[in-house]
């Protein structure tokens, strides 16, 4: 037997619930109807923060925090482009590629902001040297490595890289070699 309730019956039902619960809060005494009445207020506080405030609260630090990492990722891109057009402009041209390999690395490790941690090079063969970094910045070494393939087709062979004491930075052993 299905029971079919209709929208009135509903409706009186409730009506009928809420009176049997403001009759019973009318016969409580005025202290217990104070106490009841703030633990309403307290409850319909904590709902309203639980269930609106703190999931918005969260939504926007999450935010914030991704506008900073953004921030940062952007403030790193910037002082890489200072960088690159830094070492573009004090590289050698690509015309004289036909010096020394010995002569032309140490001219671009000058141009490329890396000379100091520059501690030997070895010419190895016709068109190869090879060269010892101490104490380089990686990110320095890469964009320099990256000039050298792109403006004079010189390229790594070899490389061992091992971890430097100080954050970021590396001691490098590398073979270069130009052309094929």
């Amino acid at each position: 037997m299905a029971t079919d309730f209709s929208t009135s019956d509903f409706k009186a039902r409730i009506d009928s619930a809420v009176a049997d619960l403001k009759a019973r809060f009318m016969e409580l005494q005025p202290r217990e109807r104070i106490i009841i009445s703030a633990g309403a207020v307290l409850v319909l506080i904590t709902a309203i923060y639980t269930l609106g405030f703190a999931p918005l609260n969260k939504a926007v630090n999450e935010r914030q925090q991704r506008i900073a990492q953004k921030q940062q990722d952007l403030a790193w891109m910037q002082s890489v482009v200072g960088k690159l057009s830094a070492m573009s402009g004090a590289m050698p041209t690509a015309a004289n590629s036909n010096e020394s390999m010995v002569v032309l690395i140490a001219n671009s490790a000058s141009g490329g902001g890396i000379a100091g941690s520059l501690t030997g090079q070895t010419p190895d063969g016709e068109n190869g040297v090879r060269v010892r970094f101490e104490n380089v910045q990686f990110d320095a070494l890469v964009l320099w490595l990256g000039a050298l393939q792109k403006d004079y087709g010189i390229h790594v062979k070899a490389a061992e890289i091992n971890r430097s004491a100080q954050s970021g930075q590396v001691n490098v052993s590398l073979q270069l070699s130009r052309g094929g």
